[in-house]
């Protein structure tokens, strides 16, 4: 069971000062992070590579940032799951590939702080993905 089992991870933290200044610099990203859990088993009669994803991904609170440049302060700190499934089918001797994502699985309301569009609007909710792809 473990050997099916993968966790992969990503972050990033990126700070910038201006030492003119003597002040943080303005719209860089907050620190931000991914965990996703893969399960992933063996080949079995037509169906190839099939795969399950649980995934999530934190983004903090920028809170280095010049006070008084923005128009409002940086956006609330939010956590979004997600989810996938992937297989290939064989189809003869080629293989059909089938894809199905579902992204901010819980349809959480956030904004970004990068996205100019934060002053008015939330992100998009819950985008669901399906993908078919066949090799010919």
């Amino acid at each position: 069971l473990l050997s099916h089992l993968f966790l992969e991870g990503k972050g990033s933290l990126v700070r910038g000062f201006d030492r003119g200044a003597s002040d943080d610099l303005l719209f860089l990203p907050p620190p931000r992070g991914e965990l996703h859990l893969k399960y992933v088993l063996a080949a079995a009669g037509r169906v190839k590579d099939l795969q399950f994803d649980l995934g999530v991904r934190r983004s903090w609170e920028q809170k280095h940032f010049p006070e008084g440049v923005d128009f409002v302060p940086p956006p609330s700190a939010y956590t979004l799951l997600t989810a996938g499934f992937s297989m290939n089918y064989l189809l003869g001797a080629h293989p059909l590939g089938i894809h199905l994502r579902i992204d901010n699985l819980l349809d959480t309301p956030y904004r970004e702080y990068l996205n100019r569009l934060r002053y008015y609007a939330d992100e998009a909710g819950r985008n669901v993905e399906l993908r078919l792809s066949y090799e010919f």
